[in-house]
């Protein structure tokens, strides 16, 4: 069984609402069970922390004031059964960011440095991903639990309203959890990031589309751990890294990279919802209520802009914003423009 929260990495418990005298109810004291002589000592430690395992998230609360602003500080936060390795900067009215594959929460920090003196800026590393909790199965990493992880997490922040970012994968994860619970978002972002409905559209109709998808099959091949792997992670550094991802960046990526079993356990999201043969796919029918923002590097051979067309039908309030010379890793090559463009677009959502 896994201790429960938090472990606080840099900040102490700047990060989190910290209480000395309290161990329960927050959970931010240090967990870690040590030896006793006494079993029932033991026993009862154990059932302690099984009994905090069981508690409602909404007790376990960042706190909205202490999220640095000149560094990211980082914790471990329950959430849906799992513990996620979250990323925070900043203060101010929050805003969640969601990574893809083959990345993890470091691809919004140059993003979150330039919000991080108006904006609260979290940033999980997904399930599956760098740091965070790796489950066994390809079914725990179906749809259902990825959109509850970050349902979960909304509740955790203890923000209203938080404004949701997407990109790659976190997309489809974001335009769902916008869907199916738009009480919770202020807005939503998109930023390369496909609408279910439509990225399925252009698989089965766009032949261009398609093709760009092929490394898909490639992903659900019984060896395509080891194949990504291989000789120091060479195919996912020809296929990620470019002039925007500094020599810091890459070092970053490829220790998460080589976290243990991170590799299957990032590949099973593909397994658990995009296994054609097998008939799987994501959800349908996902419409979007709350004022969204759109923005597409028009360069990206991964997903292409076909996947623009249309969004007006599934979406009531919708921007959209192209970004002529940049790829599929836009948050990377163009963090202040990604920065300018959600903060006007909230300046304009409070007018």
């Amino acid at each position: 069984m896994r201790p429960v929260m938090v472990l606080i990495l840099l900040l102490g418990c700047s990060f989190m609402a910290c209480d000395s005298n309290d161990s329960d109810s927050t959970g931010t004291t240090d967990t870690t069970q040590t030896p006793t002589d006494s079993v029932n000592q033991s026993d009862s430690t154990e059932a302690q922390l099984d009994s905090m395992a069981s508690q409602d998230l909404a007790e376990q609360v960042i706190s909205p004031l202490h999220c640095p602003t000149d560094e990211t500080g980082y914790a471990t936060i329950n959430v849906n059964e799992i513990a996620l390795n979250v990323a925070c900067r900043g203060q101010g009215p929050a805003i969640v960011f969601l990574h893809g594959f083959p990345e993890f929460s470091y691809a919004w920090e140059n993003v979150m440095k330039e919000l991080a003196s108006e904006y609260r800026l979290i940033a999980p590393d997904q399930r599956g991903f760098n740091l965070s909790d790796k489950p066994e199965g390809i079914e725990a990493y179906h749809v259902d639990h990825l959109v509850e992880d970050i349902v979960t997490l909304l509740d955790a922040i203890h923000e209203p309203k938080p404004i949701l970012v997407g990109h790659d994968w976190g997309g489809p994860i974001a335009w769902i959890v916008a869907h199916k619970h738009p009480e919770k978002l202020k807005a939503l972002v998109i930023a390369n990031g496909p609408h279910p409905d439509i990225y399925l559209r252009e698989l089965t109709e766009n032949p261009e589309q398609k093709q760009a998808s092929a490394y898909i099959s490639l992903l659900l091949g019984p060896d395509s751990a080891n194949l990504l792997s291989a000789n120091d992670f060479a195919l996912l550094k020809a296929q990620v890294f470019n002039d925007s991802f500094s020599e810091e960046d890459r070092a970053a990526y490829i220790t998460a990279w080589g976290q243990p079993n991170a590799l299957p356990s990032m590949i099973n999201w593909y397994r658990a919802n995009l296994d054609f043969e097998s008939g799987v796919t994501l959800p349908k029918n996902i419409t979007v209520d709350i004022p969204t923002l759109v923005l597409w590097g028009m360069k990206d051979t991964a997903l292409l802009s076909g996947n623009l067309v249309g969004l007006g039908d599934y979406v009531s309030n919708l921007k959209v914003i192209e970004f002529p010379n940049a790829t599929h890793w836009i948050e990377h090559e163009d963090p202040k423009g990604i920065a300018n463009a959600i903060r006007e677009f909230d300046n304009g959502l409070d007018k």
